[in-house]
C-alpha cells in the first residue's frame, strides 16, 4: 500500500483553477511542484476549463 502512496500525487485545485490567478501562476506552481518528480509517480491535476481532471506522468512527457 505504501507503494501506491508514493505513486500518485495531488495537485491543490486552489494553484490551477481556471477561476484564480494567472496562467502564469498557474505554470509557476505547476513547474516548482512537478520539477522533483519521480519516474514512476503520477500526478492528478484537478483543472477544470469544462469539469476535466488530467493525470500527468511528468517524467514520461505524458498526459491523460
Amino acid at each position: 500500500m505504501a507503494n501506491i502512496v508514493n505513486l500518485v500525487g495531488l495537485v491543490d485545485p486552489r494553484q490551477v483553477s481556471s477561476q484564480s490567478g494567472t496562467l502564469s501562476h498557474h505554470s509557476k506552481h505547476l513547474s516548482e511542484r512537478l520539477k522533483n518528480v519521480d519516474g514512476d509517480q503520477f500526478y492528478l491535476v484537478p483543472y477544470n476549463p469544462g469539469d476535466h481532471w488530467v493525470l500527468m506522468r511528468p517524467a514520461k512527457e505524458t498526459v491523460y
